[in-house]
């Protein structure tokens, strides 16, 4: 059997799955929603950042100091709406940006404009606008976890701790697709096909998406926080996906790193139960060799963690940024 052949069958097996995948329906979510009633009205600002304008829920005295969330797919900032108030209420100036891409935040077309370099730039750029002086604290869940691993790589003099939520520190590399983990990824591949991917995704009211929200504990999600994702998913699927099609332009997570290792101190924060992404990951992000200063905590929690256990995520983060309070006694 001649090689030629083989990569031929190989081709039209996995063209077929595709095939197959787009003419059937997706399996149905398992998303419960919660009747809880939210209030999601959050003051936004604008922000001038890298030559685009990013939408920022901003709260908090304007002298605090400075703690910025950052959200990842599929979501937006109001998914940190626990969070917000949380830390505005203990005298911290809390950002959340709409990233790029996302809800009414700039969405250039290119997905060069969404590799993690340019990304982790915006968030340079707005630390440097509200800190002046002063460092930050940068919380990410998911794709924000990428960029604040990247911001703290890239620019670590302006920031003083960072916390990450179930994403792997990017210098594991090529690492992140081996075996199983592979097939776990299998809509970053599926991301890549223009047009098709838009469609699948919008159809049956947003079936994959709410696909991967379902993964969650039941009631972890409102349904106006949903009715309120959907209104943003109509108007920004394309430049949302762009941030997955991006990661094939640049070599997967980045290109060429000027450092080799996050000096910056951190904690890693990995819900046990996360069907994307397996836990090695979380092991092998805070080897010393790649992560100086990390912590890892393990929770019985999905992939939405900020969601499902949004008081035990408070109170790790108060404590590892406030070394000042026993473990164990931070307020919800």
């Amino acid at each position: 059997m001649s090689f030629l052949f083989l990569l031929n069958i190989i081709f039209l097996l996995i063209l077929s799955i595709f095939v197959f995948f787009l003419l059937s329906p997706f399996p149905s979510s398992n998303l419960q929603t919660s009747s809880t009633k939210e209030n999601l009205n959050y003051e936004y600002k604008t922000a001038k950042v890298n030559g685009r304008t990013l939408q920022v829920i901003e709260k908090g005295p304007k002298d605090g100091r400075l703690i910025i969330f950052l959200h990842g797919f599929p979501e937006t900032a109001i998914m940190w709406r626990y969070h917000i108030d949380y830390f505005a209420s203990k005298g911290w100036r809390v950002l959340a940006p709409d990233q790029c891409g996302y809800n009414n935040s700039a969405k250039p077309e290119s997905p060069n404009d969404y590799k993690l370099d340019v990304l982790a730039k915006d968030i340079f750029e707005l630390i440097t606008i509200h800190a002046k002086s002063s460092s930050a604290v940068l919380v990410g869940h998911d794709w924000g976890s990428f960029v604040a691993w990247h911001v703290s790589g890239l620019y670590p003099e302006i920031i003083s701790k960072t916390i990450t939520i179930n994403a792997p520190n990017p210098l594991i590399g090529n690492s992140f697709y081996q075996g199983t983990q592979l097939l776990r990824s299998w809509y970053i591949f599926f991301f890549q096909i223009p047009y098709i991917s838009e469609w699948k995704v919008q159809k049956d009211d947003w079936s994959i998406l709410l696909y991967f929200l379902g993964t969650s504990e039941p009631g972890s999600f409102s349904s106006d926080l949903i009715q309120e994702y959907k209104n943003v998913w109509k108007t920004s699927i394309t430049t949302m996906i762009n941030w997955y099609r991006a990661i094939l332009r640049s070599n997967f997570l980045f290109e060429n790193p000027t450092y080799k290792s996050i000096e910056v101190p951190t904690l890693m924060i990995w819900g046990s139960r996360d069907v994307f992404l397996e836990s090695w990951l979380a092991d092998l992000s805070v080897q010393p060799t790649i992560c100086k200063n990390c912590q890892l905590k393990y929770l019985n929690a999905s992939h939405w963690v900020p969601e499902e256990l949004p008081e035990i995520t408070n109170r790790l983060i108060d404590e590892f940024i406030n070394p000042d309070i026993p473990e164990g006694l931070a307020k919800d």
